[in-house]
C-alpha cells in the first residue's frame, strides 16, 4: 500500500517546492528518439516528477506541530501524556516503568522517518522512533532508542515483551537537540543520528507496512522525563541509505556491561519506598551506600535483573560481582544467575551460582521459578566466608560448561545443556526454610559482564 502525501496545513509546499529551479528544459527533459522508440519516455518523466530532478524524494508526510490540530495519536495513560505544545510533539512521563508512544497517520511501507529530538530530565530514560507498528493500541514494532548517556539500541516490541536486537554507544554524550532518522525497508532497518549511521540490521521479520511514531520510556528511573519531537519528515525509501554498517563482534575480554550500583536510577528493581530513599530493613530490593541489597523475606529464593532495555543478554558470558553476606542464617546464600529468560507467564528459567554463609557452594538450574536438583556442589567450609567481608565471585557460562570461582580459585564446575540460549545475568539471594536465625542479607557491588 502506497500512503498518500500528507502535509500539515502550515507546511504545505509552495507550487514547485522541492523541484529544480533551473531552466525549464532541465525540469522537463525532452524525450529522445531512442526513448520514444522504446516507450520509456513517460515512465522516466513520471519517475523524475515523483523524485524531483534533484534526486530528493517528495515527502509522504511533513509535520512541524505548529498547530495543535494534528492527526497523531495523543494518549494520556496514568502518569504520562502526549501533547502538542510550543511547536513540538511533547511526551511527558512522571515516574518509573512508564512508556509512551504517539503514532503518525499512516500506515507506511518502505519509508524513512526523520525527527528532531530534545530531551529533558531522567538520564536513564530513552526516546526515539518506531516503525512497522500494526496498530495504535500499545507499544509495538521496531524502535531505535537513545539514552541520555549516548547508549542506543534497536528493540523489538510485541506480545508484551521487548527484545534487544542491537546496541551501541555514540562517540560523545549527546548535548542539545539531535536529528534522528529510522529507515525500515524490506527486511532491513537502519538508524541515524545527526546524519551518521549508528545501527543497521538485516534479515528482520518486518511486516510489509505499519505505523511510524515517536516513543519514550523511563524504565527504572524515578525522575520525570520529557521528550520533544519536531520537524518530522517521512519519505519513501527503496533501499537503506549509506554504506553497509558492519558491527564488529566483541573480542575475548571485552567488557559488555559494568554496573557500580551507585545510581539508584540505573534500572535494577527496587521496592516502591526505596525510590524515595527511605531505607527500611524490611525492604526486599533496594540500593544502599553504593551497593544493591536483596533480602528474601518469606521466600526461599529471590533474584533480580536490570530492566534496562539496552542490557546485553548473551548465551556465552563471564560475569563477576562483589558479594557481601550480612548477619543471618548459615544456609543463607547469595550469587549470580546467567541465561535468565522470562516465559510467557512471567516465570523465569536460569542457572544459579551461589555461595552460602557456611562456605558451601552450588550451581542449580531453575525452571519456571522452581529450583531443580543442584548439578554441582561443594560442601560447607569450602569457601572462606566471613560476615561483612566482601568476596569476588566469578561465573563462566560458555557453551555447556558452567563454572563458579571465588577470586581465582575454581570452586565448582559442570557440563549441562538444559539452558544454552541467550539470557540475562542477574543477582540472587536464598533463604533456608527456618527464619529463627534471621533473614539472609546479600549486598552486591561492581558487577561486570565480559566476553569469554
Amino acid at each position: 500500500m502506497t500512503p498518500p502525501v500528507i502535509h500539515h496545513a502550515a507546511d504545505a509546499p509552495r507550487p514547485g517546492a522541492g523541484r529544480s529551479t533551473g531552466p525549464r528544459r532541465d525540469a522537463r527533459p525532452a524525450r529522445s528518439a531512442a526513448l520514444r522508440r522504446r516507450g520509456l519516455g513517460w515512465p522516466l518523466l513520471l519517475a523524475l516528477l515523483v523524485l524531483g530532478v534533484s534526486g530528493n524524494p517528495e515527502p509522504l508526510l511533513l509535520e512541524s506541530f505548529s498547530s495543535p490540530a494534528v492527526a497523531w495519536t495523543l494518549p494520556h495513560p496514568p502518569g504520562a501524556q502526549v501533547t502538542v505544545t510550543g511547536g513540538t510533539l511533547t511526551l511527558d512521563l512522571s515516574g518509573p516503568h512508564l512508556d509512551l508512544v504517539s503514532y503518525a497517520p499512516g500506515p507506511f511501507g518502505n519509508a524513512r522517518m526523520e525527527a528532531t529530538l530534545a530531551r529533558q530530565g531522567a538520564s536513564h530514560a530513552m526516546a526515539g522512533l518506531i516503525c512497522r507498528a500494526p496498530d495504535t493500541r500499545r507499544l509495538q514494532g521496531h524502535a531505535f532508542l537513545l539514552r541520555g548517556d549516548g547508549q542506543h539500541g534497536v528493540v523489538r516490541f510485541g506480545d508484551g515483551a521487548a527484545q534487544l536486537l542491537s546496541r551501541g554507544q555514540l562517540g560523545s554524550r549527546p548535548a542539545g537537540p539531535l536529528r534522528l532518522a529510522l529507515e525500515c525497508v524490506g527486511d532491513r532497518l537502519a538508524a541515524f543520528v545527526d546524519g551518521n549511521k549508528v545501527a543497521e540490521l538485516r534479515g528482520l521479520s518486518l511486516p510489509p507496512e505499519g505505523l511510524l511514531g515517536s516513543v519514550a520510556l523511563t524504565q527504572g528511573d524515578p525522575q520525570a522525563f520529557t521528550a520533544r519531537f519536531d520537524d518530522v519528515r517521512v519519505t519513501a525509501a527503496q533501499t537503506v541509505s549509506g554504506p553497509l554498517l558492519a558491527a564488529a563482534p566483541p573480542r575475548t575480554g571485552d567488557v559488555l556491561q559494568r554496573e557500580s550500583f551507585s545510581d539508584p536510577a540505573s534500572g535494577w528493581p527496587v521496592d516502591e519506598r526505596a525510590l524515595y530513599h527511605y531505607v527500611d530493613e524490611r525492604l526486599r530490593y533496594h540500593y544502599v551506600d553504593g551497593q544493591y541489597r536483596i533480602t528474601p523475606l518469606g521466600q526461599r529464593a529471590v533474584w533480580s535483573v536490570t530492566d534496562d532495555l539496552l542490557r546485553p543478554a548473551p548465551a556465552d558470558v563471564r560475569a563477576e560481582v562483589t558479594l557481601t553476606l550480612g548477619p543471618g542464617p548459615a544456609g543463607g546464600a547469595g550469587g549470580l544467575t546467567c541465561r535468565q529468560v522470562i516465559g510467557p507467564e512471567g516465570t523465569s528459567s536460569f542457572y544459579a551460582f551461589t555461595v552460602a554463609a557456611d562456605g558451601a557452594a552450588q550451581i542449580t538450574p531453575f525452571t519456571d521459578d522452581r529450583a531443580g536438583v543442584p548439578v554441582a556442589q561443594a560442601p560447607a567450609g569450602t569457601v572462606p566466608v566471613q560476615v561483612g567481608r566482601p568476596l569476588r565471585l566469578r561465573v563462566e557460562c560458555v557453551g555447556d560448561r558452567l563454572a563458579l570461582l571465588v577470586g581465582d580459585q575454581k570452586v565448582v564446575e559442570v557440563h549441562d545443556r538444559r539452558l544454552t540460549g541467550p539470557g540475562q545475568v542477574g543477582v540472587m539471594a536464598t533463604q533456608p526454610e527456618a527464619l529463627d536465625q534471621g533473614a539472609t542479607v546479600a549486598l552486591f557491588d561492581d558487577l561486570v559482564l565480559i566476553q569469554p
